[in-house]
């Protein structure tokens, strides 16, 4: 049966049972058929707006089993059924005007009742709408045509996807990486939190503009710009690593090292649409690398500075030795004495530069003495300022306390920050240095014990450091200077912090840089420990002096023996070990003895006087060591020492630390 029908000529059944089209004109019947079989909903308007014809698609959308009569504009009676199609009529209007309008997204609510059960289904459907005239011979419109494209399942298939968007969206951002994502034309559209940190932009900042201007990467040897990885994946599609030597180059100039790479996003048939970018800030890691390869290097190097710092401290000491013993001499009226004494001054810059090498290479704890701070303080920053175009300014307190410190310690304290001082007014500047008595109380804001201090404070009028970096500067490897190794101000605190003081920076930038440093007052007078020259009556004793360097050997055997002392030498620890054990065998034991740390092919200091304690309980023996960084020195105690005396010594030193034992 259904075959025969479909065999016979003319519209099938149910295009002619539900349009009444034997009604209708042979010509209008094949528009008709041809309207009736489209796929897509249609719907025919006469010029003045009134619906006049519906295709089949259309009926089978609205739910409607017979068009019936078709009249009224804007709705379709049938079945006692209506179904109003909304927000167009505006649009019907103006193609009625001779316009073709496309509507892109239309929400139509429809409902259909089941004959049987009788229950109205209520559904929603979203189209896309073209709205044309049709004109007639004489060029005037006579029909609108509306056509209908059901794109709810795209619409859904969109509302699907922009969930899945949201949702990588989300998981983008919270990656520990920074995380930047482009389309096809290297448009930035995602930012996570770590990549708006990383470059200075918020998202809503760089969104739509191009990668390279919120991305800015140069060459860290050359700081020339380089490929932007987008642009590179772009062209040629295909995944791209960052090299070692990338610098981001943030919003305020912060320079970061970064490592990352760069990844297509693609569509099917490997359609590049888009691309994501993951870098993290590999800054810190490298500087520890860098600072990690450096100190491998500076312990070699470090070694080789001891090695030379001792053998030059030993040829000081000598020196200064000689040049003592000279002074005692002659007059001090005379001419000679005033040259020896320019010579023995420019001999203690010279152990100040030692000292300086040793606190650098090895460091080490403190090997304190009391001092005054006024010349220490004018000599350390005068020096370390000659020759440069900087004005060094001094309000010191005329009474000041003295302090007790490691000399070598300290000077590099104020070295690194009068070179920082320096470094932050390069078209040169003043540097203005107040010293003070201060007595701190348990109720002070400052992190110390009641007492005593030194209040030192040392200002430029510099470029000065922005606030954000303040919390940073005593970091290790914390620098902003492309050079700079991170570690002086770190160095500086950790000096002052073994020394029981307090070191603050202030700075404003544009207004300079103030350091603040507080060192412990000592109640003990310098003078306490020095030989007075004139009229010295020393105790005569027996002395044991080992020391392998021959030229010190010899000036301490006329020094010593000419203040009336019994002097025995030994080069190295074995040979002093057997003369202080015959000396007590005898009984005559030695009064004190004066041991080198640091013996060249020999047993040093710290193993002899191990064998010298067994053999004598009471021994009192003083430690001399050119190594004021060793360990031993600063806990010369610990290790049965009574005292210590640091290469290189003046004479008048060594005879304080004797007359004080003796």
């Amino acid at each position: 049966m259904r075959k025969e029908e479909k065999g016979k000529q003319g519209p099938p059944e149910k295009i002619r049972k539900n349009t009444g089209i034997k009604e209708l004109s042979a010509g209008n019947q094949f528009a008709y058929l041809i309207l009736h079989q489209m796929p897509y909903p249609v719907a025919v308007y006469t010029s003045d707006g009134t619906i006049c014809m519906v295709n089949q698609a259309f009926l089978d959308m609205a739910g409607i089993a017979s068009a019936g009569l078709i009249a009224g504009k804007y709705n379709i009676f049938t079945d006692s059924s209506i179904v109003e199609i909304t927000g167009l009529k505006e649009q019907i209007k103006q193609a009625c005007a001779g316009n073709t309008v496309f509507v892109p997204e239309i929400i139509t609510p429809l409902q259909s009742i089941d004959k049987e059960s009788g229950i109205t289904e209520q559904r929603v459907v979203i189209h896309e709408a073209t709205v044309f005239p049709v004109y007639d011979t004489g060029g005037k419109v006579c029909r609108v045509v509306m056509i209908l494209k059901d794109i709810t399942g795209q619409k859904q298939a969109e509302k699907a996807m922009e969930k899945d968007k949201k949702e990588l969206i989300a998981t983008l951002k919270s990656i520990g990486d920074a995380v930047i994502s482009t389309n096809s034309e290297g448009k930035i559209i995602v930012m996570n939190r770590i990549a708006e940190n990383l470059t200075g932009y918020r998202e809503e900042e760089a969104s739509g503009k191009p990668v390279e201007k919120i991305f800015r990467i140069v060459n860290e040897e050359k700081h020339e710009s380089i490929l932007n990885p987008v642009k590179e994946v772009i062209e040629q599609g295909k995944i791209t690593s960052l090299k070692n030597d990338t610098i981001l180059v943030s919003r305020d100039g912060t320079h970061y090292s970064i490592m990352g790479s760069s990844a297509p996003i693609c569509i099917k048939d490997g359609i590049i649409s888009g691309v994501v970018l993951v870098f993290r800030n590999v800054t810190e890691r490298r500087l520890i690398r860098q600072e990690m390869e450096k100190e491998n290097k500076l312990e070699s190097l470090g070694l080789l500075a001891e090695g030379i710092a001792h053998d030059f401290n030993n040829i000081l000491t000598a020196i200064l030795t000689n040049i003592g013993a000279a002074l005692y001499e002659i007059p001090e009226s005379s001419n000679a004495y005033i040259f020896l004494s320019r010579t023995e001054e420019a001999s203690r810059q010279a152990r100040k530069l030692t000292q300086q090498l040793l606190a650098f290479a090895k460091g080490g704890k403190p090997v304190k003495k009391i001092m005054p701070v006024t010349d220490f303080l004018k000599e350390t920053i005068e020096f370390v300022l000659s020759g440069s175009n900087i004005i060094s300014r001094f309000d010191i307190q005329d009474d000041l306390w003295p302090v007790n410190i490691d000399e070598g310690q300290i000077t590099q304290v104020f070295h690194n920050l009068i070179i920082n001082a320096e470094q932050a007014m390069p078209e040169g500047g003043i540097i203005t240095v107040k010293a003070r008595n201060e007595q701190v109380t348990s109720s002070g804001i400052i992190p110390l014990h009641p007492g005593k201090y030194i209040l030192i404070t040392i200002a430029d009028i510099g470029k000065g450091i922005p606030e954000k970096y303040l919390k940073k500067i005593f970091d290790p490897y914390f620098s902003t200077k492309q050079r700079g190794r991170g570690l002086g101000l770190t160095i500086t605190f950790s000096i002052i912090k073994q020394h029981g003081g307090y070191l603050s920076i202030n700075s404003k930038p544009g207004e300079g840089t103030t350091a603040t440093i507080y060192l412990p007052a000592s109640l003990q007078s310098p003078g306490e420990r020095e030989m007075i020259k004139e009229n010295a009556k020393l105790k005569k004793g027996k002395i044991l002096f080992m020391d392998d360097n021959p030229h010190i050997r010899d000036i301490m055997s006329k020094i010593l023996e000419k203040l009336g002392h019994h002097v025995i030498f030994a080069w190295e620890g074995d040979s002093a070990i057997e003369q202080y054990k015959a000396a007590k065998e005898k009984g005559e034991p030695f009064d004190l003895c004066i041991i080198d740390l640091t013996i060249h092919g020999g047993r040093g200091g710290k193993s002899t006087m191990e064998e010298l304690v067994k053999i004598d309980p009471g021994v009192k023996a003083i430690v001399s060591s050119g190594y004021s960084g060793d360990p031993l020195i600063a806990e010369y105690e610990k290790y049965g020492f009574i005292d210590y005396l640091v290469k290189p010594y003046k004479i008048e030193e060594l005879i304080a630390r004797v007359e004080e034992h003796l």
